[in-house]
């Protein structure tokens, strides 16, 4: 499901009758966490930039950012549904090992 509306018809249905994958969270609980996190980064004059590595919607990316719409990820892959759906702007990181 990538709307709210569409997403509002299956609230209240058992989770086995779910599609899968699905993305089953508390909102109220996310929401708070992101508000609480994006405050924090505020107050110490940095700029957030939420990871998808978890959620991978559009989505939980908007409330994690508080629609700043930067992320932060490795690998790239995880960029490219978020992509063309809503970033701004990317910051990769690539493992260096030895």
């Amino acid at each position: 499901m990538s709307s709210t509306s569409s997403a509002s018809r299956l609230v209240g249905r058992p989770l086995s009758s779910l599609p899968s994958p699905a993305f089953v969270v508390d909102l109220l609980a996310v929401r708070a966490n992101c508000a609480r996190m994006l405050s924090r980064a505020e107050a110490a004059g940095v700029q957030l930039r939420g990871h998808a590595k978890t959620h991978k919607t559009v989505e939980a990316a908007v409330v994690q950012t508080g629609g700043t719409k930067r992320w932060v990820g490795d690998p790239i892959k995880h960029f490219f549904y978020l992509l063309n759906r809503m970033l701004r702007a990317i910051f990769v990181t690539v493992s260096v090992t030895r």
